[in-house]
């Protein structure tokens, strides 16, 4: 086996190397193939999409309404109700000339109705006659209650006053009796003079009770210093008795202390006995003071008082006076009950004599018997102006026949039997808008109309406007004389240019979701594995402008170098991949 070198080793390791390197190289050229491939069949499964960026253009708006010419004015040709029509000389749209025959009425049941009329008349005449009659009788019924009613008044008020005169005079008698016996009043000793002979008698009473218990309380005093002089002598008694005890009997050696002892005990008693008859002599002098006051006050005697006898008197006199003033109160009283009798009696007797004078209850059948009459004379007159034109309706003015209301062989209404144009007044067009085009055409704005068989349109204004029912606006022009026959139609058309805007899109570029919210659909780009890719975005927006080409976005939320998506092949949404075409 052949060895191998080194060198060999090294050159075969190189071999192996290219080897691998060129396989590797077919591997990358095989996956740049089939990349390619991949995103040649992905790209072309994608939507297609346009965009486009925001420019500035101003925003125009079209307003455009269909309408119709309508008259100016039309005219009611009336007549009496419940005339029956025997022909109509006329149809809807005929165009008739002043005292033209429209319609004319049945000359019979004209007839009819006049002497219908007519009896009606006499009717209400004799009942005119009848009430005025009874009319004037209830007049002379009411002046004669009222005449009696016054007398009634009279008689009643000089009856209660003769009452009132009479409890006067007994009220004064009772009065006088009163006074007089008040101006003989029984003494009496007056409630202050007597607490003050009550109030000396007790206050003598008090002082001889004072002198008495001064006295006793004298006596008790003496009684008692008595007692205690006798005890005393009682004590000096047995002092000196002790002291000759001691004296007599044989010599010891405290002796002479207990003599001095007794010697000293008899002198205090002494001296105490001495203030003891000094208090017996003071007391008794002062006994016998109180005595001799005791005699002189007794000596002065005030007697009790006693009113039993004026007591008597006085309340005789009391029940008098309080008789005399009942009977002053009764006649007083029976006064009131006559002044108030008499009130009530000329209360009831004006009430009587008001409901007398009252004015009769309002009676317009006099009026409306008048008033009926007037109404079917005047309607007389109406009837036989009729049968007078051998029952011809003429027109009272040149216009056309805009409608007829009533049909032969009925009977006229109270409301108008034919409607007749006023040609007089030019026509007018009437047409109406939405609420969204009221922005752009106002009141006395103008505008084009086109009117159908008509060569050139024409420049009219917006003479009427009002809102209507559905919320949009009805508007009325006011068109020159011999523009247009009624009926006639034509278009409405205003443009009016709005502001310069900074950012406009096509109309078609903005969408609304189910909640009314605006957005558009934006193109944003990224690198992806396969290179760059692009996707959707949505984006909401606000409009400020819009007709059905245009519409301004506010600013904010996009500027002049977003892409907008105008258009695309395929559903879109939220980041959908696209591809963009140039």
């Amino acid at each position: 086996m052949e060895m191998l070198t080194d060198e060999k080793i090294i050159e075969l390791g190189k071999q192996r190397i290219r080897k691998w390197v060129k396989a590797f190289a077919v591997f990358l050229v095989l996956m740049w193939i089939f990349t390619i491939v991949s995103r040649a069949v992905y790209i072309s499964k994608l939507p297609h999409v346009t965009t486009q960026t925001p420019e500035k253009r101003y925003i125009e708006h079209t307003v455009e309404a269909d309408g119709i010419v309508v008259t100016g004015g039309e005219c009611a040709v009336n007549t009496l109700s419940g005339l029956r029509v025997s022909s109509i000389n006329v149809q809807e749209g005929d165009y008739v000339e002043k005292d033209t025959p429209l319609f004319t009425i049945d000359l019979n049941d004209l007839a009819d109705i006049i002497n219908s009329k007519e009896a009606e008349l006499t009717r209400l005449q004799c009942q005119l006659s009848d009430t005025q009659f009874n009319q004037t009788i209830d007049a002379q019924k009411k002046e004669v209650s009222i005449i009696w009613a016054q007398e009634d008044f009279d008689a009643a008020d000089q009856e209660t006053q003769l009452a009132i005169d009479r409890a006067i005079k007994a009220l004064q008698d009772a009065q006088t009796e009163l006074n007089e016996h008040l101006s003989k009043p029984v003494p009496k000793t007056s409630d202050s003079d007597r607490e003050a002979e009550w109030a000396n008698y007790n206050d003598w009473r008090s002082q001889g009770y004072s002198i008495s218990d001064q006295i006793t309380e004298k006596m008790r005093e003496i009684d008692d210093l008595e007692e205690q002089l006798q005890q005393t002598e009682t004590e000096i008694s047995e002092k000196k008795a002790k002291k000759s005890e001691i004296s007599a009997s044989k010599e010891y050696d405290e002796k002479e202390t207990d003599l001095e002892e007794c010697d000293k005990a008899i002198a205090e008693l002494s001296g105490k006995k001495s203030e003891l008859e000094e208090k017996i002599k003071k007391s008794n002098d002062k006994v016998d003071s109180l005595n001799d006051d005791l005699t002189s006050h007794e000596r002065e005697t005030v007697l009790e008082p006693d009113y039993s006898e004026e007591e008597l008197a006085y309340d005789a006199w009391q029940k008098t006076r309080a008789a005399l003033e009942d009977a002053v109160y009764a006649a007083n009283n029976a006064l009131e009950d006559a002044c108030y009798a008499r009130n009530a009696a000329l209360r009831q007797k004006a009430r009587d004599l008001a409901s007398a004078q009252v004015t009769s209850p309002a009676d317009s059948a006099s009026t409306l018997y008048e008033l009926q009459i007037s109404q079917l004379n005047t309607e007389l007159s109406r009837l036989y102006g009729i049968k007078n034109k051998n029952g011809e309706i003429k027109a009272e003015n040149d216009g056309f026949i805009s409608k007829i209301l009533l049909t032969v062989g009925g009977r006229t209404t109270d409301t108008a039997a034919i409607l007749l144009t006023d040609a007089s007044v030019p026509a007018q067009f009437k047409f109406s808008i939405t609420k969204e085009q009221g922005r752009y055409l106002h009141l006395n704005d103008t505008f084009e109309l086109k009117l159908n068989g008509a060569l050139a349109p024409i420049e009219a204004t917006a003479d009427y406007y009002t809102q209507n029912a559905t919320g949009g606006y009805d508007i009325i022009c006011k068109l020159p004389e011999n523009t247009a026959q009624v009926g006639t139609s034509g278009t409405v058309t205003r443009k009016v240019q709005g502001d310069l805007q900074n950012l406009t899109i096509p109309a078609d570029a903005v969408h609304t979701d189910q909640n009314q919210t605006t957005y558009v659909y934006i193109l944003n780009e990224s690198s992806g594995i396969l290179g760059s890719e692009y996707h959707v975005t949505s984006l909401k927006v606000e409009i400020k402008d819009k007709n059905n080409t245009y519409a301004a976005l506010s600013e904010g939320a996009v500027s002049g170098d977003t892409q907008i998506i105008t258009s695309y092949t395929d559903e879109i949404t939220q980041g959908t991949a696209v591809r963009k075409d140039d």
